[in-house]
């Protein structure tokens, strides 16, 4: 690697470990929005199981209310 390279490197790793800390939020809320196909398919089973909620208690975290756009 050159030079320059590297210093690009090192200078975009330190500004994404500056930002990562600065964008934590809190919300109370998850709004999913409906999709079909097999891609999908995951996102389905953890809405039907609710395992959201079962590892935010599990976590001892407060549990957010889950929003499905269809």
């Amino acid at each position: 690697m050159r030079s320059m390279d590297k210093k690009l490197l090192v200078g975009a790793a330190a500004g994404a470990l500056l930002f990562a800390g600065a964008a934590k939020a809190e919300t109370d809320t998850v709004n999913i929005a409906q999709q079909f196909g097999l891609l999908y398919v995951p996102l389905h089973v953890v809405m039907d199981q609710k395992l959201v909620e079962k590892h935010a208690k599990k976590a001892g975290i407060p549990v957010p209310k889950m929003k499905m756009f269809k």
